[in-house]
């Protein structure tokens, strides 16, 4: 049987190399140590039957952190491969660099035009128009006021 203390140390030290993670069964140790937990009946008896809380709230910590460098590392080679893929397929594509340099696939936007500003010659001076303006409106109720008072 393994020494008590170096059979959990990879949960407890911090594993820096991201593929020595892969290395780490996770679910086989956390079964190893609930089949140790099984075995220890927890009451109070002054003592004499211990129940190490730290140990275990370490270990399932370490595990949750072995667990989450094992999802960062797939993450990272998951985008590795998409960029990889990218970079083939656009190394497969013709290159759409023309003689002088500029890109034919990009926008360069719309040519260069000479602003051209609306003319208002058309429209006809107000003092020669023909308006009349009428005024056939009932005169309005006035409303008054009521004043607001200061609260």
């Amino acid at each position: 049987m393994e020494d008590p203390e170096s059979r959990f140390l990879h949960f407890l030290q911090p594993i820096r190399d991201l593929t020595k993670n892969w290395e780490v069964d996770v679910a086989a140790q956390l079964g190893e140590y609930l089949e140790e937990l099984e075995q220890i009946c927890v009451s109070f008896d002054g003592g004499k039957t211990t129940m190490n809380f730290i140990e275990a709230a370490l270990l399932i910590q370490g595990s949750a952190c072995i667990y989450s460098k094992k999802v960062e590392y797939l993450y990272s080679l998951v985008y590795q491969a998409l960029d990889f893929i990218s970079n083939k397929k656009r190394e497969k594509m013709p290159a759409s660099v023309g003689e002088d340099g500029a890109d034919t696939d990009a926008a360069t936007g719309p040519a260069a035009e000479k602003e051209e500003f609306l003319s208002l010659n058309d429209i006809q001076d107000a003092s020669k128009a023909n308006m009349h303006l009428k005024d056939d409106r009932q005169p309005t109720v006035s409303l008054s006021a009521i004043p607001i008072s200061p609260v």
